[in-house]
Protein backbone atom coordinates (compact mmCIF):
# COMPACT_ATOMS: atom_id res chain seq x y z
CA UNK A 1 0.00 0.00 0.00
CA UNK A 2 1.04 3.60 -0.58
CA UNK A 3 2.61 5.40 2.39
CA UNK A 4 3.94 8.76 1.26
CA UNK A 5 3.73 12.49 1.88
CA UNK A 6 1.13 14.66 0.19
CA UNK A 7 3.68 15.93 -2.34
CA UNK A 8 4.72 12.39 -3.25
CA UNK A 9 1.06 11.42 -3.78
CA UNK A 10 0.88 13.79 -6.76
CA UNK A 11 3.30 11.55 -8.70
CA UNK A 12 0.57 8.94 -8.94
CA UNK A 13 -2.03 11.20 -10.55
CA UNK A 14 -2.75 9.82 -14.02
CA UNK A 15 -1.31 6.42 -13.15
CA UNK A 16 -3.01 3.18 -12.15
CA UNK A 17 -3.55 1.34 -8.88
CA UNK A 18 -5.11 -1.97 -7.86
CA UNK A 19 -8.02 -1.57 -5.42
CA UNK A 20 -7.61 -3.67 -2.28
CA UNK A 21 -8.87 -3.89 1.30
CA UNK A 22 -12.28 -2.28 0.77
CA UNK A 23 -14.82 -3.54 3.29
CA UNK A 24 -17.81 -1.46 2.24
CA UNK A 25 -17.29 -2.26 -1.47
CA UNK A 26 -15.58 -5.67 -1.68
CA UNK A 27 -16.77 -5.98 -5.29
CA UNK A 28 -14.15 -3.40 -6.28
CA UNK A 29 -11.21 -5.24 -4.71
CA UNK A 30 -8.76 -6.48 -7.34
CA UNK A 31 -10.01 -4.04 -9.97
CA UNK A 32 -7.75 -1.57 -11.73
CA UNK A 33 -8.41 2.14 -11.19
CA UNK A 34 -6.96 5.31 -12.72
CA UNK A 35 -5.90 7.99 -10.25
CA UNK A 36 -7.32 11.32 -11.41
CA UNK A 37 -6.64 13.57 -8.42
CA UNK A 38 -5.15 13.66 -4.92
CA UNK A 39 -7.68 15.21 -2.55
CA UNK A 40 -5.27 16.63 0.01
CA UNK A 41 -7.94 17.94 2.37
CA UNK A 42 -9.61 14.51 2.52
CA UNK A 43 -6.48 12.35 2.32
CA UNK A 44 -7.90 10.32 -0.56
CA UNK A 45 -7.39 9.65 -4.25
CA UNK A 46 -10.22 10.41 -6.66
CA UNK A 47 -10.18 7.39 -8.96
CA UNK A 48 -12.08 5.94 -11.91
CA UNK A 49 -12.46 2.16 -11.73
CA UNK A 50 -12.26 0.16 -14.98
CA UNK A 51 -14.57 -2.74 -15.77
CA UNK A 52 -13.43 -6.07 -17.25
CA UNK A 53 -13.45 -4.59 -20.78
CA UNK A 54 -11.29 -1.61 -19.74
CA UNK A 55 -14.23 0.74 -20.04
CA UNK A 56 -14.40 3.57 -17.52
CA UNK A 57 -16.74 2.78 -14.66
CA UNK A 58 -17.70 4.57 -11.48
CA UNK A 59 -15.71 7.29 -9.76
CA UNK A 60 -14.68 6.58 -6.16
CA UNK A 61 -12.52 8.21 -3.48
CA UNK A 62 -9.97 5.76 -2.07
CA UNK A 63 -7.61 5.94 0.89
CA UNK A 64 -3.95 5.34 0.00
CA UNK A 65 -3.89 2.11 2.00
CA UNK A 66 -6.58 0.74 -0.31
CA UNK A 67 -4.45 1.42 -3.41
CA UNK A 68 -1.69 -0.97 -4.46
CA UNK A 69 0.68 -0.13 -7.27
CA UNK A 70 0.58 -2.87 -9.95
CA UNK A 71 3.96 -4.50 -10.45
CA UNK A 72 5.94 -5.07 -13.63
CA UNK A 73 4.82 -8.20 -15.52
CA UNK A 74 7.94 -8.82 -17.58
CA UNK A 75 7.60 -12.05 -19.56
CA UNK A 76 10.08 -14.42 -21.17
CA UNK A 77 12.99 -16.27 -19.59
CA UNK A 78 13.59 -13.71 -16.88
CA UNK A 79 11.41 -13.45 -13.79
CA UNK A 80 9.24 -10.34 -13.32
CA UNK A 81 11.38 -7.55 -11.92
CA UNK A 82 8.80 -6.63 -9.26
CA UNK A 83 9.10 -2.85 -9.71
CA UNK A 84 5.97 -0.64 -9.83
CA UNK A 85 4.49 -0.45 -13.31
CA UNK A 86 3.72 2.77 -15.15
CA UNK A 87 3.11 1.47 -18.69
CA UNK A 88 0.18 -0.59 -19.92
CA UNK A 89 0.68 -2.37 -23.26
CA UNK A 90 -1.37 -0.43 -25.81
CA UNK A 91 -1.84 -3.49 -28.01
CA UNK A 92 -3.45 -5.93 -25.62
CA UNK A 93 -4.31 -3.65 -22.68
CA UNK A 94 -3.51 -6.51 -20.27
CA UNK A 95 0.15 -6.52 -19.28
CA UNK A 96 1.88 -3.73 -17.35
CA UNK A 97 5.55 -2.84 -17.21
CA UNK A 98 7.92 -0.53 -15.38
CA UNK A 99 9.84 0.49 -18.52
CA UNK A 100 10.06 -0.05 -22.27
CA UNK A 101 13.02 -2.39 -21.69
CA UNK A 102 10.87 -4.78 -19.66
CA UNK A 103 8.09 -4.48 -22.25
CA UNK A 104 10.27 -5.74 -25.13
CA UNK A 105 10.09 -9.39 -24.10
CA UNK A 106 6.30 -9.13 -24.13
CA UNK A 107 5.98 -8.14 -27.78
CA UNK A 108 6.22 -11.63 -29.30
CA UNK A 109 3.47 -12.87 -26.98
CA UNK A 110 1.36 -9.83 -27.74
CA UNK A 111 1.85 -10.08 -31.52
CA UNK A 112 0.15 -13.48 -31.45
CA UNK A 113 -3.11 -12.00 -30.22
CA UNK A 114 -4.31 -10.87 -33.66
CA UNK A 115 -7.85 -12.16 -33.19
CA UNK A 116 -8.21 -10.67 -29.73
CA UNK A 117 -6.71 -7.33 -30.84
CA UNK A 118 -9.23 -7.07 -33.65
CA UNK A 119 -12.05 -7.73 -31.20
CA UNK A 120 -10.70 -5.06 -28.83
CA UNK A 121 -10.34 -2.58 -31.70
CA UNK A 122 -14.07 -2.92 -32.34
CA UNK A 123 -14.75 -1.50 -28.87
CA UNK A 124 -14.02 2.20 -29.14
CA UNK A 125 -12.45 2.74 -25.68
CA UNK A 126 -11.20 -0.77 -25.02
CA UNK A 127 -7.76 0.36 -23.85
CA UNK A 128 -7.65 3.13 -21.19
CA UNK A 129 -4.32 4.40 -22.49
CA UNK A 130 -5.58 4.77 -26.07
CA UNK A 131 -8.79 6.78 -26.21
CA UNK A 132 -8.17 7.46 -29.89
CA UNK A 133 -8.94 3.93 -31.22
CA UNK A 134 -10.41 3.82 -34.70
CA UNK A 135 -11.02 0.32 -36.13
CA UNK A 136 -10.49 1.62 -39.68
CA UNK A 137 -7.14 3.30 -39.01
CA UNK A 138 -5.77 1.37 -36.03
CA UNK A 139 -2.46 0.41 -37.70
CA UNK A 140 -1.85 3.90 -39.12
CA UNK A 141 -2.73 5.51 -35.79
CA UNK A 142 -0.22 3.29 -34.02
CA UNK A 143 2.48 4.34 -36.52
CA UNK A 144 1.88 8.05 -35.94
CA UNK A 145 1.69 7.67 -32.16
CA UNK A 146 5.00 5.82 -32.16
CA UNK A 147 6.51 8.53 -34.36
CA UNK A 148 5.63 11.14 -31.72
CA UNK A 149 7.44 9.04 -29.12
CA UNK A 150 10.48 8.64 -31.40
CA UNK A 151 10.72 12.40 -32.01
CA UNK A 152 10.65 13.21 -28.31
CA UNK A 153 13.09 10.44 -27.39
CA UNK A 154 15.63 11.63 -29.97
CA UNK A 155 15.26 15.36 -29.32
CA UNK A 156 18.40 17.10 -28.09
CA UNK A 157 18.43 20.26 -26.01
CA UNK A 158 15.25 19.52 -24.06
CA UNK A 159 13.17 22.29 -25.68
CA UNK A 160 10.22 20.00 -26.44
CA UNK A 161 10.37 18.48 -22.97
CA UNK A 162 10.25 21.95 -21.41
CA UNK A 163 7.18 22.81 -23.47
CA UNK A 164 5.35 19.68 -22.34
CA UNK A 165 6.24 20.44 -18.72
CA UNK A 166 4.94 23.97 -19.20
CA UNK A 167 1.63 22.57 -20.44
CA UNK A 168 1.50 20.11 -17.53
CA UNK A 169 2.03 22.90 -15.00
CA UNK A 170 -0.56 25.16 -16.58
CA UNK A 171 -2.95 22.22 -16.78
CA UNK A 172 -2.92 21.98 -12.98
CA UNK A 173 -4.61 25.40 -13.04
CA UNK A 174 -7.20 24.15 -15.52
CA UNK A 175 -5.66 25.81 -18.60
CA UNK A 176 -6.12 23.86 -21.83
CA UNK A 177 -3.48 23.63 -24.57
CA UNK A 178 -2.94 21.62 -27.74
CA UNK A 179 0.66 20.54 -28.33
CA UNK A 180 1.19 20.40 -32.10
CA UNK A 181 4.19 18.58 -33.59
CA UNK A 182 4.74 18.91 -37.34
CA UNK A 183 7.32 17.33 -39.66
CA UNK A 184 7.76 18.67 -43.19
CA UNK A 185 9.43 16.73 -45.98
CA UNK A 186 10.79 13.20 -45.64
CA UNK A 187 10.41 11.68 -42.19
CA UNK A 188 13.67 11.92 -40.30
CA UNK A 189 15.31 14.18 -42.85
CA UNK A 190 14.46 17.47 -41.19
CA UNK A 191 13.59 18.95 -37.85
CA UNK A 192 10.21 18.65 -36.20
CA UNK A 193 8.44 21.83 -35.12
CA UNK A 194 6.46 22.15 -31.88
CA UNK A 195 3.77 24.80 -31.32
CA UNK A 196 1.43 25.39 -28.41
CA UNK A 197 -2.17 26.46 -29.09
CA UNK A 198 -4.52 27.65 -26.36
CA UNK A 199 -8.16 26.57 -26.38
CA UNK A 200 -9.15 30.01 -27.67
CA UNK A 201 -6.69 29.74 -30.58
CA UNK A 202 -7.94 26.25 -31.47
CA UNK A 203 -11.55 27.50 -31.42
CA UNK A 204 -10.60 30.32 -33.79
CA UNK A 205 -8.85 27.93 -36.20
CA UNK A 206 -11.83 25.54 -36.14
CA UNK A 207 -14.14 28.35 -37.22
CA UNK A 208 -12.19 28.83 -40.45
CA UNK A 209 -11.00 25.25 -41.14
CA UNK A 210 -12.94 21.99 -40.88
CA UNK A 211 -9.65 20.19 -40.31
CA UNK A 212 -9.45 21.75 -36.86
CA UNK A 213 -12.86 20.48 -35.73
CA UNK A 214 -11.52 17.26 -34.23
CA UNK A 215 -8.57 18.97 -32.47
CA UNK A 216 -11.05 21.46 -31.02
CA UNK A 217 -13.20 18.63 -29.64
CA UNK A 218 -10.17 16.92 -28.10
CA UNK A 219 -8.95 20.11 -26.43
CA UNK A 220 -12.42 20.92 -25.11
CA UNK A 221 -12.94 17.50 -23.54
CA UNK A 222 -9.59 16.24 -22.22
CA UNK A 223 -8.64 16.57 -18.54
CA UNK A 224 -5.74 19.10 -18.38
CA UNK A 225 -4.79 17.99 -14.85
CA UNK A 226 -4.03 14.41 -15.85
CA UNK A 227 -3.67 14.42 -19.65
CA UNK A 228 -1.92 15.99 -22.62
CA UNK A 229 -3.73 16.88 -25.85
CA UNK A 230 -1.35 16.22 -28.75
CA UNK A 231 -1.60 16.79 -32.51
CA UNK A 232 0.92 15.33 -34.94
CA UNK A 233 1.17 15.92 -38.69
CA UNK A 234 3.49 15.07 -41.59
CA UNK A 235 3.48 15.25 -45.41
CA UNK A 236 5.56 12.17 -46.29
CA UNK A 237 3.27 9.91 -48.35
CA UNK A 238 5.83 7.08 -48.26
CA UNK A 239 5.77 7.03 -44.46
CA UNK A 240 2.04 6.68 -43.75
CA UNK A 241 -1.16 7.52 -45.67
CA UNK A 242 -2.67 8.96 -42.50
CA UNK A 243 -1.24 12.50 -42.38
CA UNK A 244 -2.45 13.82 -39.03
CA UNK A 245 -3.74 12.62 -35.69
CA UNK A 246 -5.01 14.33 -32.55
CA UNK A 247 -5.23 12.42 -29.28
CA UNK A 248 -5.25 12.76 -25.51
CA UNK A 249 -2.89 10.70 -23.36
CA UNK A 250 -2.24 10.35 -19.63
CA UNK A 251 0.67 12.52 -18.54
CA UNK A 252 2.51 9.99 -16.39
CA UNK A 253 2.20 7.19 -18.96
CA UNK A 254 3.26 9.45 -21.84
CA UNK A 255 6.27 10.82 -19.97
CA UNK A 256 7.38 7.28 -19.10
CA UNK A 257 7.07 6.20 -22.74
CA UNK A 258 9.31 9.00 -23.98
CA UNK A 259 11.85 8.48 -21.18
CA UNK A 260 11.17 11.60 -19.12
CA UNK A 261 10.43 9.63 -15.94
CA UNK A 262 12.94 7.38 -14.24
Amino acid sequence: PLKMSDSAMLEYVGGEVIVSGLKARPDLNGRTARVDEWLEDRGRFRCVVYDKDWLEGESVNLRPECCDRPTCERTGEELPCGRPSRICCRRCGKRRFCSKECMRSHRDWCDGLDEERRARAERHHANPHDARNDPNNAAHIEILCQRVVDILQNETGGVFRDKFLEVRNKGQRGERFLVQIVEEGAIGAGDARLTLFSLEQVDTLAQSSQGWANPRDVVRNYDPKTQFAVMYGHDDADFCPLRTITFNTYISVFMEQVGWLT
